[in-house]
């Protein structure tokens, strides 16, 4: 557009210089024929403003099949203009062929093909069609004067000669078909603007969908890793709740109820033994449980015990008044192990009775379990604890915490004192909080 534009600017300034005769031309043209040449000049011109103007209103976009005919129809009279002015310059053809061509051929068939293009511009939705098509009727307008004028110049004089209408015409033109490409030139730039802004949105959401794309997938991962690492954990919960040796001393005890004919201390304890272990398969299935249903557990373990070792030790569970156990979670059988540490390491390696104590209490901020035994104590336990019973004891127990304590706000965290060293006697104190909601 822009390029033909410039193209009709050129061969307009071309043609003024050469009907005023500012410059000079080539030898090839004779001096009478210099406005023979302004006539062939005009074709030219017309020829780039039509090219313009139609893509100045859009007909690439709205009409490609009038922009083909259009390029056919200025190639072809740019042609024969070419022909006619050298057959003419040759003296092949009669003097004023150029003009006739110009006059008689070109401008109706010109202004007909001009009507066609307004008429259709009319059609579009192009920006700046209506300032195009009021700098092109002024050009016209005044065109049609300077050429009515020009025809009567030989009859009467004229104050105002017919060129200067048709500079009043190109100079009327060529500001409003400015205005027209600085328009255009603004409507560009505003979608421009525009689509950069939509495109920086755009990218921006992108960048963000790439985060939280990356945050997912890490996030996924990290589940991922949670549940392998539940499963895992559940596997060794089941396989220390059940281990091999307690297996095998509580059919032995049920064993020696039979021999004895004690029929019914051995079915109490095996109904007992069958509901520990139906405890056991369905808490591994939770996650957390009610406090109320662990101490439940650990109530029907240490009655197992205390059959199997009758006389050996004796236990109490003490909860105070205001704690409802039922509203606060722990997880699955996290008391077993501190209770049977306390048992083994603890009472059953003194001489006397073993004496154990559960108590739970609770104040602002947190539910205190403590499991309290008069046993050997805790150090002189771990002289007595086969290590690799210990670490997996403890050592699951702490990753069990660890787990909880991540999910959820109700945070576990235990101690252990060996009551020796705080001068409060023979045994091991275990202290387990659990932060209230």
């Amino acid at each position: 557009m822009y390029l033909f534009y410039g193209l009709y600017c050129l061969f307009t300034l071309v043609y003024l210089s050469f009907y005023n005769k500012i410059t000079s031309i080539s030898p090839f043209l004779k001096s009478h024929d210099i406005s023979e040449f302004t006539i062939y000049i005009q074709f030219w011109f017309h020829a780039m403003y039509m090219h313009f103007g139609i893509r100045f209103l859009g007909f690439d976009i709205h009409y490609p099949r009038f922009l083909k005919f259009s390029k056919v129809y200025i190639i072809a009279f740019l042609s024969l203009a070419t022909l006619v002015f050298l057959l003419q310059n040759f003296n092949i053809l009669p003097s004023q062929s150029a003009r006739f061509c110009f006059y008689k051929v070109f401008v109706p068939i010109h202004l007909i093909v001009a009507i066609v293009i307004i008429t259709k511009s009319l059609r579009t939705k192009e920006d700046g069609r209506f300032i195009f098509l009021t700098g092109s009727f002024l050009y016209i307008f005044f065109v049609l004067i300077a050429l009515f004028t020009s025809g009567m110049s030989g009859r009467r004089s004229f104050i105002i000669q017919p060129m200067v209408y048709f500079m009043i015409g190109i100079i009327l033109e060529c500001l409003f078909i400015s205005y027209g490409l600085g328009y255009k030139i603004r409507k560009l730039y505003i979608n421009r603007q525009f689509l950069q802004t939509q495109l920086n949105v755009m990218l921006e959401e992108e960048k963000t969908l790439r985060v939280k794309e990356k945050q997912w997938h890490l996030q996924e991962k990290q589940e991922q890793e949670l549940q392998t690492q539940m499963a895992d954990l559940q596997q060794k919960v089941l396989r220390s709740q059940i281990n091999s040796h307690f297996i095998f001393n509580v059919l032995n005890s049920i064993k020696v109820f039979i021999i004895d004919n004690d029929n019914k201390n051995a079915v109490k304890y095996l109904n007992k033994f069958a509901n520990f272990i139906r405890l056991i398969l369905d808490g591994t299935i939770k996650d957390n449980v009610s406090l109320e249903e662990e101490l439940n557990s650990i109530e029907l373990l240490l009655s197992i015990e205390k059959m199997r070792f009758y006389g050996r030790f004796s236990y109490r569970i003490e909860i105070e008044n205001p704690v409802k156990l039922s509203t606060h979670f722990v997880p699955a059988f996290i008391l077993q192990p501190f209770v049977e540490n306390a048992l083994w390491h603890g009472i059953m390696n003194k001489e006397d009775e073993g004496i154990l104590l559960i108590s739970v209490t609770e104040n602002q901020d947190h539910v205190l379990v403590e499991i309290d035994d008069n046993g050997v104590g805790y150090n002189a336990g771990l002289l007595n604890r086969k290590k690799s019973h210990h670490s997996i004891g403890l050592s699951l127990v702490e990753d069990r915490i660890n787990h909880h304590n991540q999910n959820t706000i109700n945070t576990l965290h235990f101690s252990i004192f060996d009551k020796m060293e705080l001068g409060t006697g023979e045994g091991t104190l275990v202290k387990i909080y659990l932060k209230k909601r």
